[in-house]
């Protein structure tokens, strides 16, 4: 029987890469992968690295693995690993390690650091094309910055959800409905969000996640002329499973 020892720094480096594939791989099919990046443009990507590291780490366990007469064993030889490869190691492993200990979730009202933005940037070729009632937050706020009068939507009827935000300064009976936008990953992540006006939701908890239906009418909100939606009906829901709405 042939014995072939494994330096423990390619022993861990060899579990480094599959680990990360396999984490990477566990991420997108768990539907995991939008809580970090924008799944819609770059799950393919993360396919591809999840072939890179796979093929990587193939390439490192082969030299081990050269055909003998007899049956090989292999030992990690741990007496070969410096203390200076124990860092570089450790710097390589964090990633996966984060990854695996901390739970995958995705940005909510506890993750604001000021307030949700009512404007978004539009260009001159904007168009809103999707029917009133399937449109997103974003959506009307891309409408609403297209249009100059705002009065214009009034008595339009609107639907969607999004989580509560609160905030003392707010009038009585209104709260923001926000979202995330994400263009590449949580790193750019833009809070929006749309004043309602829903009295009968007060009980409602900050960061519920709410589906909304109601019609458009201009007050004003933040020393601005703004559409205020009034809520004519409020239903909790469970966070969606990819709550980022992309640009």
């Amino acid at each position: 029987m042939n014995i072939t020892k494994i330096p423990a720094k390619d022993a861990i480096k060899i579990m480094i890469l599959f680990g990360m594939s396999g984490y990477l791989a566990y991420t997108i099919l768990s539907e995991n992968l939008g809580n970090y990046i924008n799944n819609s443009r770059f799950v393919w990507l993360t396919w591809v690295a999840v072939g890179l590291f796979f093929v990587l780490g193939v390439v490192n366990v082969l030299p081990f693995l050269r055909p003998k007469a007899d049956a090989t064993v292999l030992l990690i030889e741990t007496s070969s690993i410096m203390p200076k490869s124990w860092i570089v190691m450790f710097i390589c492993a964090l990633p996966l390690l984060l990854g695996v200990l901390i739970p995958s979730q995705p940005l909510d009202v506890k993750s604001l650091t000021g307030t949700l933005s009512t404007t978004v940037s539009v260009s001159n070729t904007t168009v809103i094309t999707r029917d009133p009632l399937k449109r997103n937050i974003l959506d009307w706020l891309r409408a609403f910055s297209l249009e100059a009068d705002k009065t214009a939507f009034d008595g339009t009827q609107a639907q969607f959800s999004g989580f509560i935000y609160r905030n003392p300064e707010f009038p009585d009976g209104v709260f923001m409905v926000g979202r995330f936008v994400v263009a590449c990953c949580t790193a750019d992540a833009d809070p929006i969000g749309l004043p309602v006006y829903a009295p009968q939701a007060d009980d409602l908890a900050e960061g519920q996640w709410v589906e909304v239906r109601g019609t458009f009418l201009a007050g004003e909100f933040r020393r601005a002329i703004t559409p205020i939606l009034q809520v004519e009906m409020i239903e909790p829901i469970e966070q969606p499973k990819n709550s980022y709405l992309y640009p």
